[in-house]
């Protein structure tokens, strides 16, 4: 045995053989790449594979027969080589295992560089709405639940970026290449159906199209009944899909996958139909609203069990205003909290419903909670476009914002949405707010198309608004502002949100009610006069800036009327008039009245109630909300104003460092008493705000 191993070592089989397997697995990880690149079949890795495996005792067989000499490659000899011959061949050897090793070690360490830009690539889709080729009328809404509900099994798998519905079907009927919608979406495959019907019988043809090689990467088609279960069809089409693009599931994704979303194809229906209902709202959306809750309560009744219609009514229910139908003898978050609840009983991972309930906590401050619903929603479904959203907004709308994470989470969103109209708001206000006003300038100009008119307005103004604050800010004065607005307004003379902002800088930098009050009133009138009073779905944000430089200058009278004409009235739901009407009372110091108008009041009032018992002087009460609940520096800065608390306020004054919450507290009049303090004057300066007739 010794003897036949020592002649293995003369002829230098061992360290041929360690030749070949580290060249061999070097080739297979350089090949592997470069197929997944070009997303090669399964088959071709697979021979390839093969072909290296049997190699490997040819090889073996050859370096018996054959040697590398100094002289190249010569058949072994029978006899003893000579010393020196020996070594160099070794030394040969050595040096080319060596090589290989370092090569391998190289891949090695870029390789996870190659999967890491790959990955998110190739986990990417976009289902396009199917397409009807010959349908029975009374038929053709079979194709878009197919469409949706293929889109809701392959969303829920946590690696796959699926994008949302609402933009993919901003495709349907497109004469746009599969190439260019790719692009567009920033997706690697795009899933195409093709529907026919003939009788009972329904044909679907279902083409997973590699959008890189544009080639059909996976096809099949099936011929189903429509009087069996057309409700599994979905699902396995959904499995197929997985498999085919070779995502790595975890327990919960096969959990997803193997249950149906529901047994009942009208409740099916009826959800899908809701939420494509949902999705068309901009704007004053109430009655879309309506009917897409209408649509889910149908779904609701025909399947009680099914968890993510209960989810998606209580979501639809949270937009809507509170004096609706729905909310009849129910309190709005009431309502809202039971169908989350029976969501969560039938599936305990339902990211929606976590979503919701993230939302609804934000809407009464509890900042902290509602971080950990949304952060529920996102473990479960961390590409869902509505989860990221939200989230976005939570770290913008805290006490403790953090711009760069709400950033983060809104390009998500966008990148899985982009003709969503709430997503690309967000995405311009809060590159906006990070200081990237060509990012934000540039998502504006690409999709201002699919902006309505009024939010077209706003989004263009907000852009407006930071150029201009940049200026101020690299000036170190705020008062040029007032400059500014008015050479924009010159430029665009009948955009009333221009008018209205710079009545804005007139009180909070200058101090100046006479002038808040003339741009106000001309932002009012312009935007009755070019429809752009209604920004909002429950306010108009140019009529509550006129109502309330109407009220800090003490014209109650005017006030007044605003609040009994009719078209003023029409612009605000039920639930804000009854805000305002509070503030009507509380500059005319009757607080008890106030109290009386914020009680009928159900959205977040905690800051108005607590001003209201700081001006009764009821400390026990502001102390008690304090504890409760969450309020930003300059909330608690006005409450100690209005205490006489002045080490406090000035506190919480120095606090905030945020300039546009400065410049908001500048046009309190709460702070009046307080603004010819040098304390108060040192903070003016230090955020550059120029001091006035108020300061002397």
């Amino acid at each position: 045995m010794s003897k036949f191993f020592n002649e293995l070592k003369r002829r230098h089989v061992i360290k041929a053989a360690i030749a070949y397997l580290v060249v061999a697995w070097v080739l297979l990880q350089v090949a592997t790449i470069l197929l997944d690149i070009f997303n090669s079949p399964d088959w071709v890795k697979q021979a390839f594979t093969l072909f290296l495996i049997i190699g490997l005792p040819i090889w073996i067989v050859i370096s018996w027969i054959y040697d590398f000499t100094p002289k190249g490659v010569e058949k072994t000899t029978e006899e003893p080589e000579d010393r020196v011959v020996r070594q160099i061949t070794n030394k040969r050897l050595n040096l080319f295992i060596i090589v290989s090793l370092i090569i391998a070690v190289i891949i090695l360490a870029i390789k996870p560089s190659f999967l890491s830009s790959d990955t998110n690539r190739d986990y990417s889709i976009a289902v396009i709405p199917f397409e009807n080729i010959k349908v029975d009328e009374d038929k053709e809404w079979l194709s878009q639940n197919f469409f949706q509900s293929i889109n809701s099994y392959i969303s829920k798998v946590k690696e796959l970026k699926v994008i949302d519905p609402y933009s993919s079907r901003q495709y349907e009927g497109t004469a746009k290449t599969n190439a260019e919608i790719g692009e567009e979406l920033d997706v690697a495959y795009i899933l195409r159906g093709y529907v026919t019907q003939l009788n009972n019988k329904l044909s679907i043809t279902i083409d997973l199209i590699d959008v890189i090689s544009n080639t059909v990467h996976w096809s099949e088609s099936y011929d189903e009944n429509l009087v069996e279960d057309p409700l599994k069809l979905p699902q396995e089409v959904s499995q197929k899909i997985v498999a085919q693009l070779r995502v790595a599931l975890t327990p919960e994704d096969e959990k997803v996958l193997d249950n149906l979303l529901t047994k009942n194809l009208e409740a099916s229906r009826y959800f899908n139909e809701g939420v494509r209902t949902a999705d068309k709202r901009a704007g004053n959306s109430d009655s879309l609203l309506v009917v897409s809750a209408n649509y889910l309560q149908k779904a609701i009744d025909l399947d009680p069990d099914y968890a993510d219609a209960y989810a998606e009514k209580a979501f639809v229910l949270r937009l809507l205003n509170e004096e609706d139908e729905f909310f009849k003898n129910s309190e709005k978050l009431k309502k809202i909290d039971s169908l989350l609840e029976i969501s969560l009983e039938i599936d305990p991972n339902n990211a929606r419903a976590f979503t919701a309930i993230g939302m609804n906590l934000m809407g009464v401050r509890n900042y902290d909670e509602a971080k950990e619903y949304f952060d529920k929603a996102l473990a479960i479904k961390p590409n869902d476009a509505t989860a990221n959203h939200y989230s976005a907004l939570y770290f913008v709308q805290n006490p403790n914002p953090d711009y760069q994470k709400s950033l983060e989470h809104i390009s998500i969103a966008y990148k899985l949405n982009p003709f969503s109209v709430p997503i690309n708001m967000t995405i311009i206000m809060e590159s906006l707010r990070a200081g990237k006003i060509v990012e934000a300038e540039a998502i504006y100009k690409k999709n201002s198309h699919i902006l309505p008119k009024f939010l077209n307005l706003i989004a263009k103004t907000s852009i407006i608004d930071a150029k201009i604050k940049k200026v101020c800010i690299e000036k170190k004065d705020w008062a040029e502002a007032i400059n500014l607005y008015h050479r924009e307004i010159e430029l665009d003379t009948i955009n009333s949100y221009l008018y209205r902002t710079l009545a804005v800088c007139y009180k909070e930098i200058l101090n100046d009610d006479v002038n808040a009050i003339k741009y106000a009133k001309k932002a009012y009138e312009l935007g009755e006069l070019y429809s752009q009073n209604a920004d909002r779905f429950w306010m108009s944000s140019n009529a509550d800036a006129y109502f309330f430089a109407l009220l800090k200058n003490k014209e109650f009278d005017k006030a007044n009327n605003l609040l009994l004409d009719d078209y003023f009235r029409s612009l605000f739901s039920v639930a804000r008039l009854f805000y305002l009407e509070s503030f009507k009372y509380y500059y005319q110091g009757n607080y008890a009245k106030a109290l009386d108008y914020l009680d009928k009041y159900q959205f977040d009032k905690n800051f108005e109630l607590c001003q209201n018992y700081a001006q009764q002087n009821d400390i026990k009460k502001v102390n008690s909300m304090f504890d409760n609940v969450t309020f930003f520096p300059t909330e608690k800065a006005i409450v100690f104003a209005i205490l006489k608390e002045r080490d406090s306020m000035y506190y919480y004054l120095e606090k905030e460092k945020r300039i546009e919450y400065i410049l908001n507290i500048n046009g309190s009049i709460e702070l009046d008493p307080y603004r010819k303090e040098e304390r108060y004057k040192t903070i003016l300066k230090e955020n550059y705000i120029p001091l006035t007739e108020w300061n002397e």
